[in-house]
């Protein structure tokens, strides 16, 4: 079987309906969800405005008690995928930083399961200059419309 990071990336690189399907299956099986929001920072002479923005996507497991250090890990990668796959290519003028892996928590209700979460955090390169409102709502509209598109659930 292989492994889900594998799957998402084939997804990724093909169109088919099979692989697709395959994509949402893997979603489906982890209850992968999303949170999207401004990112704020204090910039001089500004005061804390939006720079940009932060994303949040969440995927669960059920522990079997081996390699569940793996099995998070391979989720957070799968995480990732859908990540890159959701944000595309950016503009030049803006840097993405996906965070390491930081928050794995496990839930008391066993149906639950332990949930990973992984984080990037978009910002103009253009430091110290806080970015276009509008352009920010616009980015943020248009990466909440990609992340529905793909079928993921926004908590």
């Amino acid at each position: 079987m292989a492994s889900p990071l594998l799957v998402l990336q084939a997804v990724s690189a093909t169109s088919s309906n099979s692989a697709g399907g395959e994509r949402a299956a893997w979603i489906e099986k982890h209850k992968v969800g999303w949170r999207l929001g401004p990112l704020r920072e204090y910039v001089r002479r500004h005061g804390v405005v939006q720079t940009g923005y932060e994303l949040v996507l969440f995927g669960r497991f059920h522990p079997n008690g081996r390699d569940d250090y793996e099995a998070a890990r391979t989720l957070h990668e799968g995480l990732r995928a859908l990540a890159l796959e959701a944000l595309g290519p950016g503009p030049p003028d803006f840097v993405l930083s996906v965070l390491p892996i930081n928050r794995v928590v496990v839930l008391t209700d066993k149906r639950s399961g332990v949930e990973v979460e992984l984080t990037v955090t978009g910002s103009p390169t253009r430091f110290g200059q806080p970015p276009d409102p509008a352009e920010a709502r616009q980015r943020i509209a248009g990466l909440e419309s990609r992340l529905r598109a793909m079928g993921l659930r926004k908590a």
